[in-house]
Parts: structure tokens; sequence; C-alpha cells
């Protein structure tokens, strides 16, 4: 499936729900089942913490770094689910075709997100009790979750949550932690300095051709398939398709433009995209879905024809 992910902004206009919490009894009733829920956990032996603010968590590996902080990036596996209830996120595609939510448009692979943003306050009240390699369950009750806001049928309304969570990274210094893993795949995959280029991105020659250089301003024609350092294929161009744009157009991320300009017409190449020359530190909100914070992309590209 073609996404074209290339274009370097969207508008996009978002549904929320914006129904009024009427009925402090609904929150109660889910209260009561929480409380019941957790004292079930306990008596099957479960050895479960609680904050101050009331969430209920579960460390099966203890950390091994320190506990985050606001604006910190987290890179963890995160299942979500309502208790007694259908699994609603993943972030592990076996686990998506388990529970039949696998979404077309959702690359399955550890999520990043920053500490204190996203996911619900209950989620983060408890995630900061735990750090580099924590392993742990999270019991959420409503009035710390999605509360009176009806995403039915998948998140119903007053809905206690259930997330099991396995951190990998947390770091206050992402921009650090991103070179060292591009750094760790440069290594693996041999590729020096040296293929770097003056335009800041990395570039390797796939196939050679004897057709013209490509200049800015050219109109192009091209096929790809793209992917992040861990191989996760997140766009391509498919059978016969191509992806037609001009050089050096503001639409296009910066890293794709220099990485064609290296080639020429008829020819292969690989380009590998330091984030700050691909979607950011930040990606605003809808991009965020698929490009997480701090990611580096790789492009294969055939450079079809210069129209």
């Amino acid at each position: 499936m073609k996404r074209t992910f290339l274009f370097a902004g969207f508008i996009v206009l978002a549904m929320t729900s914006c129904l009024k919490d009427e009925s402090g009894e609904l929150r109660d009733q889910a209260q009561t089942e929480f409380d019941a829920y957790i004292t079930q956990l306990k008596n099957s032996g479960v050895e479960l913490e609680e904050t101050n603010n009331g969430v209920f968590y579960e460390i099966s590996k203890p950390q091994e770094g320190d506990s985050p902080e606001i604006g910190d990036l987290v890179i963890a596996e995160v299942t979500a689910k309502v208790i007694d209830g259908n699994t609603f996120f993943t972030s592990d595609l076996d686990t998506a075709e388990k529970y039949n939510i696998v979404s077309e448009t959702f690359f399955y692979r550890p999520y990043r997100f920053f500490y204190g943003y996203g996911f619900t306050y209950g989620f983060h009240d408890a995630l900061f009790y735990g750090g580099d390699s924590t392993e742990m369950n999270i019991y959420v009750p409503t009035d710390l979750g999605y509360d009176y806001i009806d995403y039915s049928p998948t998140i119903p309304a007053y809905s206690n949550l259930k997330y099991q969570v396995k951190i990998h990274n947390i770091t206050s210094e992402p921009d650090t932690l991103e070179r060292y893993i591009l750094n760790k795949y440069l290594a693996a995959n041999e590729i020096a300095v040296e293929d770097s280029t003056e335009y800041g991105i990395y570039f390797q020659s796939l196939e050679t051709s004897e057709g013209d250089s490509v200049s800015v301003g050219d109109t192009v024609s091209v096929k790809y398939t793209a992917s992040f350092l861990d191989g996760t294929v997140f766009d391509e161009t498919t059978d016969d398709d191509t992806f037609d744009f001009i050089v050096g157009s503001q639409y296009i991320i910066y890293g794709f433009n220099a990485g064609v300009l290296e080639m020429t017409e008829g020819s292969k190449g690989r380009f590998i995209i330091p984030y700050y020359y691909g979607y950011g530190e930040n990606p605003n909100d809808y991009l965020t879905i698929y490009f997480p914070p701090y990611s580096t992309l790789i492009f294969d590209v055939e450079l079809v024809e210069i129209l």
C-alpha cells in the first residue's frame, strides 16, 4: 500500500468526544468494580504497589535505570486493554493478530513517546516507577483513564484500564540515543563516514547508470521502499506505480530531496536520513502515529525518469 508519507506536512481535522459528564453513579460503579478486581488480584497472590493517586502496578522485572521525568523520551512495548474487556491498543504485531486488531496504518514496533504526554494520566502515574528494562502491569481506575469520554465500542465510557509495558529505554537525551542507534546500524552495515553527503544524509549507490544527473527544480519519477532502522517498512510504491515530484520542493522532506540529488536517471540508491532531515524530533500529532520522535529513515530508491 502506498501511503506517500514523503510529504513534509499534513492538514488533519480530528474528531474528539465532547460528551458531558452527567453521572457520578456510573463512575462510582466503575470504581467498585475496579476495587473488586484489585482485591481479586491480591487474593490470587499478585504483588501490587499503589501510587498516591490510586493507580496500582505490578513489576515483574525491576528497572535498571533512572525513573522518567516529564519530557523524557520513552521507547517501550505497550499493550492496553479494558479490564475484563477488549484489547484496544498494542505495539506488538503478534498481539494485534491474536486479538484481531491489526491496522494497516500502524507500524508494529517498540513505541516512542514523551513521558507525561499521550496515553492517560494513570498510565504515566505508575510508569514513573519504571526505568530501563522494566516490565510491569499498570491498573488504572476510570477517573484516571478516559473516565466519561465514550470511545465505544473500543473503549466504553467509565472503563477501567490495564497496560502491559516492557520499557526498552528512557532518556533525557534522545538525540544522543538516536545517534548511538544510527551509528550501530552504520557499523553493522559497514557504512563509513565517507558515505555521508554534503547535504547531511548517508547515501549508498545500489546500481549505477549513465543517465543524466538530477538538479534542483527537475521533476522526477521514482519508485521506493521506506523503512525504519529496525527494518519495519512504513511506505512503498507498488507494481508499476511511481511517485513524481519536483526536486527541492518544500513539501518533500529535506533528506529525500538530498538523496535524489546524488542520483542519475536509471540508477538505484539507498538514503539513510537522520531524524533532523526527516520528520524531526517531535512530529505533529498526526505524524506521531506513524513517525515517532527522533526517527531515522531509510529509503531504497530507483530513479525511473527525469521528466
